[in-house]
């Protein structure tokens, strides 16, 4: 028997201030974005480069109420999580797929003012 593990870690800013809402169960949920810059050297040119990849986070339960509470745009965040895709129909009718952080461990890292 196999163990399996979905688990993500991201270390990086908001880009934006939380925003929450309420699920079709009316579960409230806390969605952040953060930005994880990964710089590497161009072989040819010799110069440095900077490439940002934005990640979706989503936090229910205790941690909606911690993210609206001291997250703020710019603040730099440890989180642990795990992967979530979605899929739906858009206007089209083409299948369409958003693949999501479910946060389960969040560390402020900015130190508070």
């Amino acid at each position: 028997m196999y163990n399996e593990i979905n688990k993500v870690t991201i270390m990086g800013h908001l880009g934006c201030d939380p925003k929450s809402s309420y699920s079709a169960k009316k579960q409230r949920r806390t969605f952040i974005s953060v930005a994880t810059n990964r710089v590497s050297i161009d072989k040819d040119t010799g110069e440095q480069k900077t490439s940002t990849q934005w990640h979706q986070i989503c936090f229910f339960g205790r941690l909606t109420e911690i993210a609206n509470n001291f997250l703020r745009k710019g603040c730099h965040v440890y989180i642990e999580g795990s992967l979530s895709t979605r899929s739906w129909l858009n206007a089209e009718g083409q299948k369409c797929y958003s693949t999501n952080i479910i946060g389960q461990w969040l560390t402020l890292l900015t130190p508070k003012k």
